[in-house]
């Protein structure tokens, strides 16, 4: 026979509570009878209706519950989806001809989704270590998906992965989440979410909190040096979950507990080390950072000097430099120009004439020359960064060998002027001091 009865599809899904299911198929000819059955035998027992199309009438069978119906097209349509509604269907087509054609259907009916839940073996894991939550739902899900923060998790089907070094896992079923070498920025709130198209259905919050730290501390201040008198507070903070206990040493020794530190009237004596230490009572972990903190002092009073205020030429000239207070740096101007001191050899210049002590206090020029420009204006600055004052400290070498227009007598000291002034923002001191390169007479019979 060339009549055929085709089927688009021979396993449908249904849902339970569904309003109503359809189990169609087409034909090339005309039917004259058109019968349903419930199991995969042709049973009379089995027969939930025959449907006549010349009469549009149909019968019922045994299994006929009163939510069946075939009507016109023939089609089987099921109301109201129950569970038990669920399993094996038999079409069976009689044609004019006298020929009978069967086919087989299949009904999933699907429970609609409720009751999700979901439990996490550690809440507070530590860092480095694992996590495992586990999704459950009552139904039957097509797809079961995690969130993290609001946000779905994607997962490679190939790797069963979140991310691509696989270190957060789905089982095959994607009911259990498995985080290894578990981070800080794993933290934040869990949810796993079933749906199929009829009902969607998601578990309550899983929060997960990442147990690590204390990271390396961070020691701020308003400033450093601080003032003599002044009030200063140290605030220690280290990344931490949970958050870190703290304790101060000062000098090796312990000093105080909590995150603040304060010294209410800073003194010399409170310059030194202190260290912060936090301690994480959940990891057991503890980390420290240290901090040296200057005292300094208004400067005050400056003062300066000079050992010999008419060296010989080819000589040496040394000059001091004095000033109450904590001076951060002292520099040395000549003619207003700073003398650039090498930190290797404490001079000026590659022969090492005009050298520097190490503190910068003490200034000496040997083999005085007027050759090499010696004679000029030399100033000494000292200031610190928490006050910027300053003091000032001049020198004036004159070349005074004779000349036509020369009205002093040679070895004679120009003169010593010695004032304070008070400058802006400081104390300055101006020390001028004039000398004579003195040059040695020419023995007698020489000429």
């Amino acid at each position: 026979s060339s009549v055929q009865v085709a089927v688009a599809q021979n396993v449908v899904t249904a849902y339970n509570g569904q309003s109503s299911v359809t189990l169609s198929f087409s034909t090339s000819g005309s039917p004259l009878l058109i019968y349903w059955y419930r199991g995969v035998t042709t049973e009379q027992q089995n027969l939930i209706v025959t449907w006549v199309p010349s009469s549009y009438s149909w019968t019922n069978g045994p299994q006929y519950t009163g939510r069946e119906s075939a009507y016109s097209t023939g089609y089987l349509t099921i109301r109201n989806v129950v569970s038990s509604d669920a399993g094996h269907y038999k079409l069976k087509v009689k044609f004019s001809d006298g020929s009978t054609h069967t086919t087989m259907f299949e009904l999933q009916v699907k429970k609609e989704l409720q009751e999700a839940s979901a439990g996490v073996n550690d809440s507070n894991p530590l860092e480095g270590g694992s996590v495992t939550m586990t999704f459950n739902v009552q139904g039957t899900p097509d797809t079961i998906l995690w969130y993290k923060d609001q946000k779905p998790l994607l997962i490679s089907t190939d790797t069963r992965s979140v991310r691509a070094e696989n270190r957060i896992r789905l089982s095959s079923d994607n009911k259990t989440l498995t985080i290894s070498s578990v981070s800080r920025t794993d933290s934040g709130i869990y949810q796993g979410e079933a749906s199929n198209p009829f009902s969607t259905s998601r578990s309550e919050e899983l929060k997960i909190d990442i147990s690590y730290g204390p990271d390396t501390p961070i020691i701020t201040l308003e400033s450093n040096p601080v003032l003599v008198g002044s009030k200063v507070t140290l605030n220690c903070t280290a990344a931490s979950s949970p958050a870190p206990n703290y304790e101060w040493n000062f000098n090796d020794n312990k000093k105080s507990t909590g995150q603040f530190l304060t010294i209410p009237v800073v003194s010399i004596s409170d310059a030194g080390t202190y260290t912060c230490l936090a301690f994480n009572n959940r990891t057991n972990l503890r980390s420290r950072k240290h901090l040296e903190l200057k005292v300094t002092e208004e400067l005050r009073e400056a003062s300066a000097g000079v050992n010999v205020s008419n060296p010989l030429e080819g000589g040496s000239v040394t000059m001091t430099f004095n000033v109450q207070g904590t001076p951060d740096t002292i520099l040395w101007y000549k003619d207003q120009k700073l003398l650039v001191i090498s930190t290797d050899t404490r001079s000026v210049r590659a022969e090492n004439r005009i050298r520097l002590s190490s503190d910068n206090k003490t200034l000496t020029i040997s083999s005085v020359s007027r050759t090499d420009s010696d004679a000029g204006t030399y100033t000494c600055l000292a200031f610190n960064t928490k006050t910027n004052l300053r003091s000032r400290k001049h020198l004036e070498l004159q070349d005074s060998s004779p000349t036509a227009d020369s009205t002093l007598p040679i070895g004679q000291i120009v003169g010593i002027v010695v004032g304070s002034v008070l400058g802006v923002g400081g104390v300055v001191t101006l020390l001028v001091v004039g000398v004579v390169l003195c040059r040695k007479r020419n023995s007698p019979g020489v000429s």
